[in-house]
């Protein structure tokens, strides 16, 4: 069974978009692209490179694989993250996108039914309904010095809720 791991660049209000260049993505006239730029360091650099190199293949929503596929193809054959992107399989969930231009191209366009396909039995990550799962820090936290944080999380059974605020005060 594949194993589904999402890499998400996230300010701490939630937002994820355009997090690489100035007009990667203007939706909703969204101004500020590129954020991301400033808090790149050589320590999260690394983070993110072993990142890059454990990857079998690319799961790509629309807008990132058009991105992805402007760059990466015509990225200079030395550069590491090319090599690897343009070498594994590439998966884009899109219902519009018929004739993909970069090599290694699967669309999905009944995205839960193939990605389930692809990663084998188990939670499905792109459900309604899904069932919420608690997790556990599997690696110790890292804070790169221009304030980046990796964080690397791994299932860990059922979601807790319910704690009794008032009884456990009561034990303490």
């Amino acid at each position: 069974m594949g194993i589904i791991v999402v890499d998400l660049f996230s300010t701490l209000d939630g937002v994820y978009q355009a997090p690489g260049g100035p007009d990667e993505d203007r939706e909703g006239g969204f101004e500020f692209g590129g954020w991301q730029a400033p808090y790149l360091d050589k320590e999260s650099g690394e983070a993110i490179g072993a990142g890059i190199d454990r990857l079998d293949a690319l799961l790509l929503g629309r807008k990132t694989y058009d991105i992805f596929a402007g760059f990466w193809p015509t990225a200079p054959a030395d550069d590491p993250i090319a090599a690897r992107f343009n070498s594994v399989p590439k998966y884009v969930a899109s219902h519009t996108l018929t004739d993909p231009d970069w090599a290694g191209t699967t669309v999905l366009t009944d995205v839960a039914s193939e990605v389930r396909a692809i990663r084998g039995t188990g939670k499905r990550i792109f459900r309604d309904g899904t069932v919420p799962a608690a997790f556990a820090v599997t690696q110790p936290p890292r804070a790169f010095p221009k304030g980046a944080i990796w964080l690397v999380y791994e299932r860990a059974g059922d979601v807790v809720t319910g704690v009794d605020i008032e009884a456990e005060r009561a034990e303490t």
